[in-house]
């Protein structure tokens, strides 16, 4: 997922959406690899916009499609 240059997360908190197990696990993994504080993973768009409105977070991995939802009504969400 990384290469195999620094790549420092250190205290970045990151919020991860995904519906597909292995994938988010894979992702969550990585991400805490490297220092990164993990919001998630997130399977459901109703959970994802409740942790949005309810918590801060400094970026985000959004899965496009949650179970046929739209993930960027997650986006939507962030931006207002």
């Amino acid at each position: 997922m990384f290469n195999d240059r620094k790549c420092d997360l250190n205290r970045c908190r990151v919020l991860v959406v995904e519906d597909e197990y292995l994938l988010a696990y894979d992702l969550e993994k990585a991400l805490r690899d490297h220092g990164a504080d993990v919001v998630g993973p997130i399977a459901n768009l109703s959970e994802a916009l409740s942790q949005v409105r309810r918590d801060g977070f400094d970026v985000a991995a959004i899965d496009i499609n949650l179970h046929g939802q739209r993930g960027a009504r997650i986006r939507a969400c962030i931006g207002s």
